[in-house]
């Protein structure tokens, strides 16, 4: 979902972060993380979706440096904090990744992973964007998606949203300028888009599952 450009609109900055970060939570939309985490449809097709998803996710996020490690949005106080304590949910992933069942072996989970490295090279580029408002939008986007993919990738309840106050006030003062809004849109986007896409490659192998 690209969101619309509220500030062209004449909308306020407070209404251009709150939709920015509405519509970078993925994870509580797409139609097969809604059903991990609901557990709608409980069974060993489930079950192995759930495991891809913590592998495809883990290759994501865990292997180094990582989304918040590295930022051009070092300057953003909130997105200091945030990547302190994204540091601790990458190993949250590590251990969960490491008591999940592997995905089974298969024809395409070669080139699958291999899509997972450049997507994780994707997402490294992007938080290394100079362009003002860029790296920080999809930090942004990565806090406003993690609960809802956390509560997918454990099969837990809906966890509270993080306290993404801050980031939504920095993200408000920022959108006055027309530039670096459309790049903290960009940058929310294109984060956003990585999560989305590796949900659809978990969604198309479990597909491919079903028709066997």
């Amino acid at each position: 979902m690209v969101m619309a450009d509220r500030t062209a609109e004449g909308g306020s900055g407070a209404d251009f972060a709150r939709d920015l970060l509405a519509a970078s939570a993925v994870s509580a939309t797409h139609p097969l993380a809604r059903a991990l985490r609901r557990d709608a449809s409980p069974g060993p097709s489930l079950d192995r979706a759930r495991a891809d998803a913590v592998h495809f996710f883990a290759l994501l996020h865990v292997r180094p440096p990582g989304a918040a490690t590295t930022s051009a949005a070092a300057d953003s106080h909130w997105a200091t904090g945030f990547a302190a304590s994204f540091s601790h949910e990458r190993r949250w992933l590590a251990d969960i990744s490491l008591i999940a069942e592997p995905p089974r072996p298969s024809p395409d989970l070669g080139r699958h992973e291999a899509l997972l490295r450049d997507l994780h090279s994707a997402m490294t580029r992007l938080v290394r964007l100079e362009r003002p408002g860029a790296a920080l939008g999809a930090l942004a986007a990565l806090a406003a998606d993690w609960p809802a993919l956390c509560a997918a990738l454990a099969g837990a309840p809906l966890a509270a949203m993080p306290e993404l106050g801050d980031c939504a006030a920095e993200i408000a003062v920022l959108a006055a300028d027309p530039a670096t809004a459309r790049a903290l849109r960009f940058g929310a986007d294109q984060m956003a888009g990585v999560h989305r896409a590796v949900w659809d490659l978990v969604e198309a192998r479990q597909a491919i599952r079903l028709q066997h």
